[in-house]
């Protein structure tokens, strides 16, 4: 028999996790076996995630072959936040969203910097959906929002006003 094995997480690497083989003794209890000199070891379709393969084969006092599956689950990646509001400065601005290293930006429908106030969008993919998911568990893609908040007058200066002669009328300097 080969212990049921924990699942795995996607990193990207072949994953090998050491079955424990037990078989039946004639007197009704069970021996577990040892690699190399019992058993050997071989693994199919265990790099992706998915449902991956060991198969043990007999050696020396024992023959034949077992296998059993054990799954590899898809890797999480964080979904960015909305990052801090940017103010209003007539300059254009970035998005400053961390874009996680297994995603991309799409470019359709994503505003990536802008000068004006304003909610913006950017929207990210994971780049390899068949590995990885959102930590929301789904592999959609995800819209992230940004903001270039308006300037705040209470902070500014307003330099000296030259004197005004009397006429009359309104003054507008």
């Amino acid at each position: 028999t080969i212990a049921a094995i924990a699942a795995q997480t996607y990193n990207g690497s072949a994953k090998t996790p050491a079955p424990t083989v037990t078989v039946p003794l004639p007197s009704g209890s069970t021996t577990t076996l040892t690699k190399d000199t019992d058993y050997t070891v071989s693994y199919s379709a265990n790099t992706n995630a998915g449902t991956a393969t060991v198969t043990v084969t007999g050696k020396g006092n024992y023959t034949g072959t077992k296998s059993a599956t054990f799954t590899i689950n898809k890797a999480t990646v964080t979904i960015p936040s909305s990052p801090s509001a940017k103010t209003f400065n007539k300059a254009s601005q970035a998005h400053g969203i961390t874009v996680p290293s297994t995603a991309s930006i799409v470019t359709t429908g994503s505003t990536t910097s802008a000068t004006n106030v304003g909610t913006y969008n950017v929207i990210l993919k994971l780049n390899d959906t068949a590995n990885y998911k959102w930590s929301d568990g789904t592999t959609e893609n995800k819209t992230v929002t940004w903001k270039i908040n308006a300037y705040n007058l209470s902070n500014a200066t307003i330099a000296a006003i030259a004197a005004q002669t009397y006429n009359g009328s309104a003054k507008t300097p």
